[in-house]
């Protein structure tokens, strides 16, 4: 029993470390304010969603910060995944009886993201192309340039 308990305890440890380490990285001002015990200022974190964008070690380093259920003004959803640098994504113009459906795989540089896209069976259309967006924010992306894609604006 104490050798599972101390198995416990090792891994809150790391765990808790690998939390404080994310946290100071993401947000540097608050280890410094918490650091310094005669401050009494408190400091506002602006929300990610408005927040200007971090250079992009930050950016690689919030590895989920794209994360999330986005909508086009093609009409469409996009379910999209961001590990490190790379972003991944399933759009679709209706759940039921979609006109379109495609996927998506890019790498993040800076605050750009290249990659193509392909049309997948469940919806009526069958293209592909390349795309190039701009991250704006961590709300907004706005197409650069792409081939045979109807979106140019993404938000959440």
């Amino acid at each position: 029993m104490s050798k599972r308990f101390f198995a416990h305890a090792v891994l809150i440890t790391a765990s808790v470390i690998g939390l404080v380490s994310i946290v100071s990285v993401v947000f540097p001002s608050f280890v410094e304010a918490s650091s310094d015990s005669n401050s009494n200022r408190q400091e506002e974190v602006p929300s990610a969603t408005t927040q200007a964008l971090p250079p992009q070690p930050m950016l690689v380093a919030q590895s989920t910060a794209l994360t999330g259920t986005w909508k086009a003004n093609d009409g469409a959803t996009y379910y999209v995944r961001q590990i490190g640098d790379q972003l991944w994504w399933y759009g679709e113009q209706n759940p039921t009886q979609p006109n379109f459906s495609n996927v998506f795989v890019g790498t993040i540089s800076g605050i750009t993201i290249t990659g193509n896209w392909r049309d997948v069976p469940k919806g009526g259309a069958n293209s592909s192309g390349s795309l190039k967006l701009k991250i704006v924010n961590f709300s907004r992306l706005e197409k650069i340039t792409g081939s045979n894609f109807s979106g140019s604006v993404w938000t959440r």
